[in-house]
């Protein structure tokens, strides 16, 4: 069974999968489907009232799901670096830091930050606020049921 018809079988919204049924769906998911994936773990990271440390799972969903999306052209990188900022900060802010995640260390995620910016300096790359325009401008036309 493959993550198109698991979805499809299930008549679920994904938004009410539990963790680990997510992940396992997130681990064979492919283009729009990876983009629900992040979505809905960063939702349930953002707005679940449970522990912080299954919040920052869902967060890693996220992350991963982002990872996987991305595409090579120079708005698909700045793309996923932005949402991984966001969601990297938003983390680090509410739950405080941790120095034995990669993902959730102020100093990795200052490295990693420097080291994209230098890497997108004078590549084309589109400016984030661009980048944050078309991700809600996409987002507002799928829930609006329009062309993307």
């Amino acid at each position: 069974m493959n993550a198109h018809t698991d979805h499809e079988d299930s008549g679920c919204d994904l938004s009410t999968w539990t963790l680990e049924r997510l992940q396992s769906f997130a681990a064979e998911a492919h283009g729009p489907e990876l983009e629900t994936v992040r979505i809905v773990a960063q939702g349930h990271a953002y707005f679940a009232d449970g522990p912080p440390e299954v919040r920052k799972q869902w967060a890693k969903v996220s992350l991963q799901a982002n990872q996987r999306l991305h595409g090579d052209s120079s708005w698909d990188r700045a793309r996923a670096a932005q949402q991984n900022s966001m969601l990297r900060m938003w983390v680090i802010d509410e739950f405080g830091p941790d120095e034995e995640d990669a993902d959730w260390s102020p100093e990795a995620f200052a490295i990693t930050r420097k080291s994209t910016h230098q890497a997108g300096a004078g590549s084309g790359r589109p400016h984030a606020s661009a980048v944050a325009d078309r991700t809600r401008s996409t987002a507002f036309a799928r829930t609006c049921g329009g062309q993307v």
